[in-house]
């Protein structure tokens, strides 16, 4: 029951910070210190000491080679926003394999992004990062 509650709080916690990230340019500091209170707020709520995700961080992990992956992505499926974009690959890298990394992209980023008109480039997307996975093992 208290994995579910980690994983509930992850989700809120990161659905927050992509929120800031992609409203960086129109936030002033009163919405800054706002978000800030609500992230205190959940954590403290929560009482969370370690979550999956730290754990996960702090794992050995084999790392495909998502650097041979195209650019192409940034522009089609992260807004032109480079920065996102290596923030998702850098959480990619923490994945074990493709069954992991997919839910992460359908559940933790393609809702942050409007990816309902790109399932093209979307399948694209997750094919290359299937190869990736593919050829690691």
């Amino acid at each position: 029951m208290k994995e579910k509650n980690i994983n509930a709080l992850e989700l809120k916690l990161m659905s927050i910070a992509h929120e800031i990230l992609r409203n960086r340019k129109k936030l002033n500091l009163d919405k800054i210190y706002s978000k800030s209170i609500e992230i205190i707020d959940l954590i403290k709520s929560n009482e969370v000491t370690e979550s999956k995700l730290d754990h996960e961080l702090v794992s050995p992990v084999k790392e495909p080679e998502f650097e041979s992956l195209e650019t192409s992505f940034i522009n089609s499926l992260f807004d032109g926003v480079e920065s996102d974009y290596q923030r998702v690959i850098s959480m990619l890298k923490s994945k074990d394999n493709y069954v992991n990394a997919e839910d992460f992209l359908k559940n933790n980023v393609a809702p942050d992004y409007d990816w309902d008109d790109k399932e093209e480039m979307v399948n694209k997307f997750y094919s290359e990062i299937h190869k990736l996975y593919t050829k690691k093992n």
